[in-house]
């Protein structure tokens, strides 16, 4: 049977050639067959010396990365800190105008109790990397398993404080969140500001 399309060949040989490859490959499929190819040719594993030189190489990376980290996470509890010391302020300010902010004087004790625990993480952090065992003072790898060590227990500490402060600033920021819905639109008993009636 012929059928044309509107350009006038024929597509039955389309249809045909489908079904025998559909037939060929339903034949061979269920035998497993797989081209044979040459075995690859395996490369002598590195010696010793040039593993180690690698491992070292990414030991110094890890190192020199976790010097960054420790500066930067120390900047960043210092903001925080400042930060729970201009929210005293507010605190202070909004127990003047009558508002209780009992809620937000609790949270903010848990959060400076939290940043306690996250410094003394990141003080053992900051210890470990300084201590630099299996590290020169240039930052060369002199022992991998020391270095190894030293990368390790330094990463987890940082990790660690890193973990304590956000959980502490995000139920920080829950709290500030809730004071503000349930304290919108309230007024102060007494106003400190000038009305239109005086």
């Amino acid at each position: 049977m012929f059928t044309r399309n509107k350009w006038g060949r024929t597509t039955s040989w389309l249809v045909s050639g489908a079904l025998a490859a559909t037939a060929v490959v339903g034949v061979f499929a269920p035998l497993g067959v797989q081209p044979a190819y040459a075995a690859p040719i395996v490369a002598d594993p590195p010696p010793p010396a040039e593993e180690a030189g690698l491992r070292g190489d990414a030991l110094k990376l890890a190192y020199q990365r976790l010097q960054g980290v420790e500066a930067r996470r120390q900047g960043a509890i210092d903001k925080a800190r400042t930060g729970a010391d201009r929210l005293e302020n507010l605190i202070d300010q909004a127990k003047e105008r009558g508002r209780d902010a009992s809620a937000l004087e609790a949270a903010l004790a848990s959060f400076r109790a939290s940043m306690d625990s996250a410094q003394a993480k990141h003080d053992q952090g900051a210890t470990i990397l300084a201590s630099h065992a299996g590290f020169d003072d240039q930052g060369e790898v002199t022992d991998i398993k020391e270095a190894w060590g030293t990368v390790r227990g330094a990463g987890k500490e940082l990790r660690d404080a890193g973990k304590t402060m956000a959980s502490a600033l995000r139920a920080l920021h829950a709290a500030i969140r809730d004071w503000r819905e349930a304290n919108r639109g309230a007024m102060p008993e007494e106003p400190d500001w000038l009305t239109e009636r005086e």
